[in-house]
């Protein structure tokens, strides 16, 4: 997740450290890194990834494009240990 370093010191978060994201829908485990590519108000996580950030967006369709609305959704920036986020990365990427 690419994250704008001052907001990552007003959470505390780390370079290269995991945090949780939670939306309404759903939560993922993320490794951020910190980034003035985006602004202190957003968080950027590629969404071509299955078992991420996808879980998090909604099921909300634009009512005239009929298009997802992949691209935005609030969520919320938690603390993980960083061990658990590790063994879980490492899990999700087994097949």
């Amino acid at each position: 997740m690419e994250m704008n370093p001052d907001a990552a010191v007003a959470l505390g978060v780390k370079h290269q450290s995991y945090v949780r994201v939670v939306s309404r829908r759903s939560d993922a485990v993320v490794l951020v890194m910190l980034t003035q590519r985006v602004s202190r108000d957003m968080v950027f996580i590629p969404f071509h990834f299955f078992d991420c950030v996808n879980r998090l967006t909604l099921g909300l369709l634009d009512p005239h494009s009929r298009q997802p609305a992949f691209k935005q959704g609030a969520v919320r920036i938690e603390q993980i240990d960083q061990v658990l986020a590790a063994q879980l990365n490492k899990e999700a990427r087994e097949f």
